[in-house]
């Protein structure tokens, strides 16, 4: 009997160090896979081999976990979580094995319905992970993890009303670690279903209680108040969406255009470089709105280049053809702007129609 209890305590704190590797493990992986400049220094800090193979962790979870069960047979966890740590290295069958029998030993257990959940949804059965993530709930109504997968779940289906239902009851339930994230989430939802009264209510919300936690919050928002043409709080948000994640490079682009729409031609020019430079040297609006800048600044040659390369880009492009017309006229090249506006006039552009009628009559 003593020898039982003492292998019944060997197994518990067994499990544990399993259960601390496996987070571990996991964590480190979300880094490297997201290219976390962290995920170096967190290696070190987990005694991890430097650059560690995510896999080679794993097994080392698997063998823990294996340990246990030879121990302790009736473990449900250890089965749980090696079943978790196989779907981790892609043997599915092993995991839902190993998922499938700790359910088994505790059928009352949300944690293990999550679990399968997860290894279902790692292989594309959303339908099946929906189920277990919904079992989950059943069995505890207040964990907002569960909430929040399935609303993941339903985003990524395309079924946003489902998703944002889910994100919904994390908001109804007292302060957790995901409440902010389903403010931002459920504000990032609103915006792709074209409500931005709600968005704009949750994404205040979410800076409210954590003004510094995410670049994409201010992004959001930024742009919310860039398509209701409130450019001073749009740069103001683009900004800090900056300071927290200075490589967010396409705010560059909208906080460009903003600087445009307030006149701030050279600030504009700054970002629209960025913008070129860093995302995308082939983005023929940009071109054209870094054009536009030059041309109130009167540097009717700079504006000429971009403006032609905006057109190189796209041949069609009827508002290229009136700018780039008007940087002519501003170099007294009257035979190149009638050209332009000629094109743009059979563009179907009003306004080169116009500019071709003035420079002739004019001449007259």
């Amino acid at each position: 009997k003593i020898a039982e209890e003492e292998k019944s305590f060997e197994a518990t704190e067994l499990l544990e160090k399993g259960r601390e590797r496996f987070w571990n493990a996991l964590g480190y992986k979300s880094m490297k896979e997201w290219k976390v400049p962290g995920a170096y220094k967190l290696a070190t800090a987990l005694n991890f081999p430097a650059d560690a193979d995510p896999r080679i962790l794993f097994n080392d979870v698997i063998s823990i976990f294996s340990k246990v069960i030879l121990k302790n047979p009736n473990l449900a966890a250890a089965y749980s979580f090696r079943g978790r740590a196989y779907a981790e290295i892609g043997e599915f069958k092993k995991a839902l094995s190993d998922s499938n029998k700790a359910i088994t030993l505790q059928p009352s257990n949300e944690e293990y319905y999550r679990n399968r959940g997860f290894i279902y949804k790692a292989k594309g059965l959303n339908q099946k992970a929906i189920h277990d993530f919904n079992k989950a709930v059943e069995l505890k109504p207040d964990e907002a993890w569960n909430y929040f997968i399935l609303a993941d779940i339903y985003e990524k289906k395309k079924q946003n009303d489902k998703a944002i239902y889910n994100l919904s009851k994390i908001i109804d339930l007292p302060m957790n670690d995901y409440t902010v994230l389903a403010y931002s989430k459920r504000a990032e939802l609103y915006y792709h279903i074209e409500d931005t009264n709600l968005s704009l209510k949750d994404v205040n919300r979410a800076i409210e209680l954590e003004p510094n936690r995410s670049a994409e919050d201010y992004r959001l928002r930024g742009l919310i108040y860039y398509f209701r043409d409130e450019y001073a709080s749009a740069i103001a948000d683009f900004s800090i969406s900056l300071e927290l994640s200075p490589q967010n490079w396409g705010v560059y682009l909208f906080r460009g255009d903003s600087y445009l729409m307030t006149e701030k031609y050279d600030l504009a020019i700054a970002d629209f470089d960025k913008y070129i430079k860093e995302v995308n040297s082939k983005h023929f609006d940009v071109y054209k709105k870094r054009a536009d800048a030059y041309l109130q600044l009167e540097q009717y040659f700079k504006a000429s280049l971009d403006y032609s390369k905006a057109i190189r880009l796209r041949k069609d492009y009827a508002e290229a053809y009136v700018g780039r017309a008007a940087s002519y006229q501003g170099m007294n090249m009257m035979k190149s702007a009638i050209a332009d506006y000629k094109k743009a006039c059979k563009l179907g552009n009003d306004g080169g129609c116009l500019g071709m009628k003035m420079i002739l009559e004019d001449s007259e």
